[in-house]
């Protein structure tokens, strides 16, 4: 999703950014930031990273020492991250006087499968009306990296996690 997002943007205009942001999962680290980067370099997307593990650690241990809760929810672990990359991107865009571009596609929002105030904000998003199937074949049109082609859909919050393995449903079931 975020690599047509991307291409897209591109085509459409000079000014674009896109923005590597690990968040604790080892995952970020290795196939997701060598994928941002392939596309990049196939596109010309200048890139930039944020790594948010270290605030997200020291999130988790602020709300701990609050004593609000015995531990924070494993889902609510889970949301925080793409939560913390909307803060990242709207700082990043508010500064360059840009718009935050989203990456959720119908699939997704038929399932409510998003992060409020997470990948659910954004100021536009080009690949709202289009299905994962859809997704797929924009970018093999555009002739994206295959190793973009031949991965799972992952949000990559945390380490083995699959959009579908997720959600409990296929994508194809969905569409």
């Amino acid at each position: 999703d975020s690599a047509l997002a991307g291409i897209l943007c591109r085509k459409a205009c000079d000014d674009v950014l896109g923005v590597i942001m690990p968040c604790g999962s080892k995952q970020n680290y290795g196939t997701d930031r060598e994928d941002a980067l392939a596309v990049s370099r196939a596109f010309s997307i200048p890139v930039t990273e944020v790594d948010l593990t270290a605030v997200r650690e020291a999130l988790l241990e602020a709300v701990d020492r609050s004593g609000a809760v015995e531990a924070v929810s494993d889902p609510a672990k889970t949301n925080i991250n793409p939560r913390l990359r909307m803060a990242t991107v709207y700082a990043l865009a508010q500064t360059r006087g840009a718009l935050v571009c989203g990456t959720g596609n119908k699939d997704e929002a038929f399932m409510g499968y998003f992060t409020k105030w997470g990948d659910g904000a954004y100021d536009f998003n080009p690949i709202g009306d289009l299905t994962v199937t859809e997704i797929y074949e924009f970018l093999r049109f555009l002739g994206a990296p295959e190793s973009i082609i031949e991965k799972a859909p992952s949000a990559g919050l945390f380490d083995g996690q699959t959009d579908e393995k997720e959600m409990g449903v296929t994508y194809a079931a969905i569409e």
